[in-house]
């Protein structure tokens, strides 16, 4: 992707990318470690064309699209591909992403 001068990366977190939570110490250092490689990922290889962007599911994913209470799978990749469009001018690094019907975002 660096030789091409053009590519997409996106890394997968979870709420524990930011913060840990009481039961997530095997959960948690590992989200901590994907956010700081993508960022680490950004800054080496965003000045050569490449966008790497953390992208934070915030709740439940449904494996039914007649869930109202959490996140599609469609509605996610739909998301990421539209993360993968965006101009070089307005590249978005961090992305979190929750069903409307899920408050958990508001304790972050």
């Amino acid at each position: 992707m660096a030789e091409r001068g053009r590519g997409v990366i996106g890394v997968t977190g979870a709420t524990s990318s930011w913060r840990g939570l009481a039961y997530t110490a095997g959960f948690a250092p590992g989200k901590f470690a994907s956010r700081g490689l993508a960022q680490s990922l950004a800054r080496d290889l965003g000045p050569k064309g490449v966008h790497v962007f953390h992208a934070v599911i915030d709740g439940g994913v449904s494996s039914s699209t007649s869930s109202n209470t959490s996140m599609h799978p469609e509605d996610i990749a739909e998301t990421y591909y539209n993360l993968a469009l965006q101009p070089r001018s307005a590249w978005t690094f961090e992305l979190s992403m929750f069903a409307w019907a899920d408050a958990t975002w508001y304790s972050i």
